[in-house]
Formats: C-alpha cells, structure tokens, sequence
C-alpha cells in the first residue's frame, strides 16, 4: 500500500472522528433528570431556540421547561410564569450573545456583567428614566409626535399605503434624540433628515452583526478581507455617529442650555469620571438607540395592525380616547380600554421575544425546584413570546386577541396567587435562605398578599423581569401613551395588503421580533 494511500486514508479517519467528536460535543443530550428534551436541528445544536414559531409549538408540546445543547452549551429553556421570575431575579449575569467580543465593540449596560461597574452606570442613568423626570418631556414628545401626524394626513389625503413600521421607527429615534439628548433629529423632513441617517448607520451595523460571532474574530477583525472590512466601516460610522451626538452634548453643556437632571447632563457626568472611557460613552448613546429604537416602533406598529384588524376595537377605542382627550385628563395616561389594548398587544406581539439568557456562575448551581438542579455553567433562557403566550399560563384563549382579559376583576383568593411571583419580593427574597429552591422560596400564598398583581401580570413581561429590566421603559411607556391618544382620536385604521398580514407570516425575529415584510396600512382622517 503506498505511502500516498495510508496518508489520505489517516487524514479522512482523523476528519471523521473530528467531526464527530464536534458533533457530540454540540449536540449530545443534557443531563436533566425528568425534564422534556429538545435534539439539535443543526451540527451546532438546536440553534432554533431563537425562532419563535418553532418555539411556541415545542413548548405547548413538552412544556414550560426544555432542555437542550447549543454551540456547546447547556440551555434550559423556562416558560412558567413563577420560575421565570426568580431565575431572572437570582441569575444576574450578563446574557450569551450579549457581547462575546467586547474588542469589536465596548461594553455598555445592555452587555456588562452585573457588578460594581453595572450597578454605578444603570442608577445613573436610571434616575433620568423616572415618570417624574419624563413629565418635563411631554411637550417635546407631542411635539415629535404632531410631525408624525402630518406625514399621515398626508397618506389619507393621498390614499397611499404606508410601512406603518418604518414610520413609527422616524417617531421613535426622533424621540429619543429630542428627549435623551436634546437634539432635533429633524424627524420626517424630507430634506434635512438625520433620523433616516441614524436609522440607516444602525441597520447597516445590525446586518453585520454575526461576524462578531465567527470563529477567531476578535484576531480577524482588523483583516483587509470581508466580511471584517465591512463590519469595520459599518461600525466606523456608527461610532462616528454617536460621536457627533456626544459633541453636540458637549456644545449645549458650553452653552449653559443643557438640562439639568436630563439623560444627556448623566451622559456627561458619567464622561468625567477617570475609569469611563470616550469609547465607554459612544456604547452607551448607542445602547440607547438599539434598545429603544426598533423595540418601540414596532410595538406601536402591532398595536396599529392589532386596530385594523379589530374593527370593533378600533371603534370602542376612538369612543374612549374621544371622552378622554375631551376631558383634563393626562396626555400620557390611557383610558382604560386603550390601555388593555396596548397590553394585549404587547402580550401576542413582544418585540423582545427572545427574551433573556443568563449563565449559572454560582459555583455551587442553582436549585430551580425541589427536583431540578442546575449546576455551574448552564444556561437559563426566558422566552418572552413563549412566557405571554404559553397556554398553560393564559388558558384555552391565549391565541386570541383579547383585550377584556385586562379590564377582567380577579378574585383576590388564595387559589389566584398561589403559585404566582411578584415583583415587591426583593426583600422576601432576601431573608430566605439560598439553600432553599427557586419554586420553595416562591411558594407561599403569603408572600403574595398585597402585591397588587393579578395571575395575568404575573407573566407578562414585555420589558422583562428583575434589576436588568428595560432601563427605559418609562420612556417607551410614556411615548406610545401620547401617540396612541393623537393617533386614535384622528385616525382610523385599515389593512393594506391581506397578502401580507396573514398570521403565519407575519413575525420575525432578528434583533427585536418584528413585521416580517413590514405593516403595510391604509391610513382614514376621523369625520
């Protein structure tokens, strides 16, 4: 046999064996006793648990709890509304595909692990987030959202179908520059508008985003070859961009006429002190913009489908915000019905679908339950979509599209908050011992009592659960409020394209759950 032959022969049994030690190694099944098992779809794992209509499916099949093996890591997929909350109370950790290359792009609160550095930034920038702090704001928001107004009185006028997403989505950064950071982003002008700019330097960013992910790309990244020399100039603009935002920030502070107390006066602040880097501050305007962007529009966007749609509800809708705007009531408050409306949307619709995932970094595991162990090392996923959308929670009618099930009176009995976690019991939490399970230091009707929930809130989770909940959501809160009122009261609402709005189709996840060929919809002026 010659020399040739044995080589290729050695060389294809050291391939197969490679290839099949990796495959076990991605694939093979975790160790969780008596819990329901999901086998990968791919080499890499079951790298599906990101795709939310496999998702809802598997967990209405097996269950709340699922385990499974991706990229060679333990997952435990959690949909039960009480685990769900302590887990994401007790594992703080920073999530697995928050930051995996910090030297591509810095760290900011959305990706730092929860420590010292985490706790300073977030109550930092938390105290400008507060509903008081927001209140200054209202006018300029009405402000943005007026010029929202003119675009779509133009489209009624005109009788043209608008990407009721992709307008939202000008609303939304015009928002967040006028109020976060005092800037006039000049939202739809059709001549001079830098939110288009800002929207088009972000998307470019988020279409380059999985070359973070490739093997070997922190080393690779400064390679003249594609793909790192087109994430590095869609990220050179991005910086750029946020530059420009921090020296305007900087121009005002000169001025004297910047707010004191306002998100852009933390900025600052943050700026000065010695362990904060420029590049750490870049991140953190650019936090603002990811995490409140596409998050917001869209979900103002399924609300507007969720009124066309629902005929019946669109009007019940206008009745109440016409009483309401006729009265002295607050712009950022909703009537009751509106408000059920805006819940059940973001119930069926969460923009952050895909939820949270922390990593198990007690030395000593953590106790889920009596019966469930998780040592140090695996990984919790919180699916949101899954979470507001798991029958087991919601009951026979939760693919329906129900806003009275918010407006619905709960008997405040034991049997109604048994088994439910609410969110004042930080401090219960605190004096049980962390020997005792997740589901044990949960389990007693009492610690319940007063919380103010009813078993619906208790998994409802659009702005997810514990300290690194959304930072901004009074801010997001705040803004649909005073768009939906203008919005309703001037407005109805009709489907553009049946085509394109059929249920099956309608949702996909990239960074955010969003329309997965837009919202096409006719806009009506009221008479």
């Amino acid at each position: 046999m010659s020399f040739l032959l044995i080589s290729t022969l050695l060389f294809l049994t050291l391939a197969v064996t490679i290839t099949v030690a990796l495959y076990y190694y991605f694939t093979h099944t975790p160790g969780l006793k008596n819990i329901p098992t999901q086998k990968g779809n791919s080499i890499l794992g079951f790298t599906n648990f990101q795709n939310e209509k496999i998702m809802r499916q598997i967990v209405e099949e097996k269950g709340p709890l699922i385990q499974f093996r991706v990229l060679g890591k333990n997952m435990l997929l959690v949909a039960d509304k009480c685990l769900a909350r302590a887990v994401l109370r007790d594992i703080q950790g920073k999530g697995f595909f928050h930051n995996a290359t910090p030297e591509l792009i810095p760290d900011s609160i959305f990706s730092l692990d929860t420590g010292p550095e985490w706790h300073h930034r977030r109550s930092t920038f938390r105290k400008s987030f507060s509903t008081s702090s927001l209140r200054v704001h209202l006018k300029s928001i009405q402000q943005v959202t007026r010029k929202l107004c003119t675009v779509l009185d133009k489209a009624a006028d005109d009788d043209t179908i608008l990407r009721i997403d992709d307008t939202f989505t000008q609303l939304t950064i015009g928002v967040i520059c006028e109020v976060a950071f005092e800037m006039d982003a000049r939202p739809f002008d059709d001549t001079s508008n830098y939110c288009t700019y800002i929207d088009g330097v972000l998307k470019e960013l988020f279409q380059m985003g999985w070359v973070r992910r490739l093997p070997l790309a922190t080393y690779l990244y400064k390679a003249p070859i594609y793909p790192f020399n087109v994430y590095r100039r869609a990220r050179y603009k991005y910086t750029e961009t946020m530059r420009h935002i921090l020296s305007h920030i900087r121009d005002l502070h000169r001025k004297g006429e910047l707010r004191e107390g306002g998100l852009a006066m933390s900025v600052l602040k943050l700026a000065d002190e010695p362990n904060i880097s420029e590049d750490d501050i870049v991140a953190e305007i650019g936090t603002f913009f990811i995490a409140g962007m596409d998050t917001t529009a869209h979900t103002l966007a399924f609300v507007v489908y969720c009124l066309a749609r629902y005929p019946s509800v669109q009007k019940r809708c206008q009745e109440e915000v016409d009483a309401h705007m006729s009265s002295t009531a607050a712009r950022d408050t909703l009537p009751p019905y509106v408000e059920a409306v805006l819940k059940e949307s973001m119930r069926k619709y969460p923009t952050a679908a895909t939820g949270s995932m922390r990593e198990v970094k007690q030395k000593e595991g953590y106790q889920l339950t009596e019966d469930i162990f998780l040592p140090h090392g695996w990984w919790v996923v919180v699916n949101i979509l899954c979470l507001q959308n798991y029958s087991g929670n919601w009951g026979p009618d939760v693919d329906e599209f129900k806003p009275e099930r918010w407006l619905e009176q709960e008997n405040a009995n034991e049997d109604s908050v048994r088994d439910c976690a609410a969110d004042p019991l930080d401090e219960h939490l605190k004096t049980r011992p962390r020997s005792q399970s997740a589901a044990t230091r949960l389990s007693s009707p009492a610690v319940y009592a007063g919380c103010g929930l009813n078993s619906k809130e208790i998994c409802f989770a659009p702005f997810s659960y514990g300290i690194r909940n959304c930072v901004g959501m009074n801010l997001a809160l705040v803004e649909m409020r005073v768009a939906l009122n203008q919005l309703i009261s001037r407005y109805s609402f009709e489907l553009g394209d049946m085509g394109m709005l059929n249920e099956d189709n309608l949702l996909e996840t990239s960074f955010t759950m969003r329309p997965q060929n837009g919202l096409p919809i006719r806009v009506k002026r009221r008479g």
